[in-house]
């Protein structure tokens, strides 16, 4: 994010996810002035004028931080109708499940910074509270670490003669739901089908049969038989070698 020195960070609390979502998508952010201190717009121009400038966002009551945007243009002079002085932002990181899968509190919670006489939890920062620039690098870091700790997902196992048989041909899971299905016809009506032993636990070898549990409704026409609907359906399939 920029050389520290030169970088100044800050809190942009939102108050919902609909709002840091509507950011998102503009790529823009505001602020209110201030009556009685000085407004953050002002703080802004000024730090923008001397380097970059990113905003770290934490939704209220969210209890996390979901995102991290560079300021790339001054706020306006002037407010808008609403009384908003608005900025273009570009979007440096952001979490999956529209941002709600953020960083949480939890990981900062002994986070703090010096300002003036007293410690300030970096939890407890308000809007627009400026963070010295190593505590927002190391919080960035962790927000980083996070990210790539919910996104990386382990590679799966391959069983090329199991699950991908070439283009044109069919897997055993496709041959046997073919014929379950066949089966199964005169009985009633499969809800659901799922591997079952050592293919359900990728534990089966070539000499392993193929167990399927499978949840079906059974006809009208067989419940009021005198004979009650199986509980146990055997299908035999006959596989080529390549198989």
């Amino acid at each position: 994010c920029g050389c520290a020195e030169m970088s100044f960070y800050f809190v942009a609390k939102c108050v919902d996810f609909a709002a840091l979502n509507t950011s998102y998508n503009m790529c823009e952010w505001a602020s209110r002035r201030y009556e009685t201190t000085t407004s953050p717009h002002e703080i802004l121009q000024e730090c923008y004028s001397a380097g970059e400038v990113f905003l770290i966002f934490s939704v209220n009551e969210s209890k996390g931080w979901q995102g991290v945007a560079k300021v790339i243009s001054p706020p306006s002079e002037s407010p808008d109708k609403d009384g908003w002085h608005r900025f273009k932002i570009q979007w440096d990181m952001t979490f999956p499940d529209k941002h709600r899968n953020g960083l949480p509190f939890s990981e900062t919670a002994c986070m703090s910074f010096i300002k003036g006489d007293e410690t300030v939890l970096l939890n407890k920062c308000r809007n627009y509270t400026q963070i010295p620039a190593p505590l927002a690098v190391e919080l960035i870091d962790k927000m980083k670490g996070h990210y790539q700790s919910i996104t990386l997902l382990p590679a799966k196992p391959s069983k090329p003669a199991l699950f991908s048989l070439g283009d044109g041909e069919k897997s055993q899971f496709e041959v046997l739901w073919e014929k379950l299905n066949q089966v199964v016809k005169s009985q009633g009506r499969i809800l659901m089908a799922c591997p079952f032993g050592s293919q359900r636990y990728n534990l089966s070898n070539e000499s392993s049969d193929m167990d399927m549990f499978v949840v079906y409704m059974a006809s009208t026409k067989s419940h009021l038989s005198l004979t009650t609907p199986p509980l146990t359906i055997k299908v035999q399939l006959l596989f080529t070698s390549n198989h």
